[in-house]
């Protein structure tokens, strides 16, 4: 009996196009996990840096604030976040200065979140951001901040 060292060219083909077919099938489902992890991602940056805000406004017993980098409502450009010395002085702790992967969009009510030494917002007035992917009608991020400082995200379908 004569055995075989290899494969021949019609399975090496077979093999080829079975692989083709179950990666086209899988590719979609992959970009949209992907898509999903970003949304993941950026929503966290945004809850860090409103967290860092609030805890260093309570931590020394000023105003802290993030704002937009645009001074506008939309945040799709990044953020800064800075804390008020004793001076009145207004000092940078964290900036994110790059426009968001993947096209996605962040836009909220104002272009300033402001936390006072107690950690409330400052205004009293809650802030709503909307993290949302280019595609209109998607499951997005909608992210609040309360009027006690509290801050909530959850999955919503964007406007």
């Amino acid at each position: 009996m004569k055995y075989s060292a290899g494969v021949t060219l019609v399975e090496l083909m077979l093999t080829l196009a079975v692989m083709a077919i179950l990666v086209s099938l899988a590719a979609p489902s992959f970009n949209e996990t992907i898509a999903r992890s970003r949304l993941g991602t950026q929503s966290n940056e945004l809850v860090a840096a409103l967290n860092l805000a609030r805890s260093e406004a309570i931590r020394r017993g000023r105003e802290s604030w993030v704002g937009s980098t645009s001074n506008s409502a939309t945040w799709t450009s990044g953020w800064d976040v800075y804390s008020t010395d004793a001076g009145g002085v207004d000092e940078l702790l964290r900036t994110r200065a790059e426009t968001l992967e993947g096209n996605n969009t962040l836009v909220a009510d104002n272009d300033r979140v402001t936390f006072d030494s107690q950690g409330f917002v400052a205004d009293k007035t809650p802030v709503v951001f909307w993290l949302c992917r280019p595609e209109a009608g998607l499951e997005g991020r909608q992210i609040e901040v309360g009027s006690g400082g509290r801050i909530q995200v959850s999955h919503e379908t964007c406007p």
